[in-house]
């Protein structure tokens, strides 16, 4: 699945539970649900057992719910497994990780923070990387919090993800275009 329709398809799941979480007053404890949801959920192993349409929606959703609740325990609570349970009917399980990037970019906007992950193809010198964050914080005028990874397959330059926004500088990203205009 690209990038694209897994935040597309991710996104109103994260509202309702940042609304959910609001409602509760309980935006802590469930961007720390949220957090273990998305290591189980982003496990590779499971990760392929989720996408596996042979599997009932029932039978792994039960497996996500039984893992959450024992590494979770007593801090697993009734409403985050009813939001599990509403990801796994409608096989979304596999969207996990987004789900939970997506329910934490909510909080830090409304904060007033923004969450900026740079993927680089190659290591950034601490320079370049506080050069990168004054930018980005002055472009969108408020506090940001910066993360940073390398990717090789990106072959050059970087891609930058504000919330749901992903600005692909990289090229690796230049040429997928070009090969899309060739065809």
């Amino acid at each position: 699945m690209a990038m694209d329709d897994a935040i597309t398809l991710a996104r109103p799941y994260a509202q309702a539970a940042y609304r959910q979480a609001e409602r509760e007053s309980a935006v802590d404890t469930w961007s720390e649900g949220m957090e273990l949801l998305s290591a189980v959920t982003g496990d590779p192993e499971l990760a392929k057992l989720l996408a596996d349409p042979r599997v009932p929606a029932d039978r792994v959703t039960n497996l996500v719910l039984d893992v959450l609740i024992e590494i979770g325990g007593e801090g697993f609570f009734p409403t985050m497994a009813n939001f599990v349970r509403v990801l796994g009917e409608g096989r979304r399980l596999g969207l996990g990780p987004e789900v939970a990037r997506l329910f934490e970019a909510e909080r830090s906007r409304r904060a007033g923070r923004s969450a900026v992950e740079i993927v680089s193809a190659y290591e950034l010198d601490p320079a370049q990387i506080e050069l990168l964050a004054q930018a980005i914080g002055r472009r969108l005028g408020r506090e940001i919090t910066l993360e940073t990874a390398v990717d090789d397959s990106l072959i050059g330059g970087v891609v930058i993800r504000i919330g749901d926004s992903v600005i692909d500088a990289s090229l690796a990203g230049r040429l997928r275009e070009l090969a899309q205009d060739l065809v």
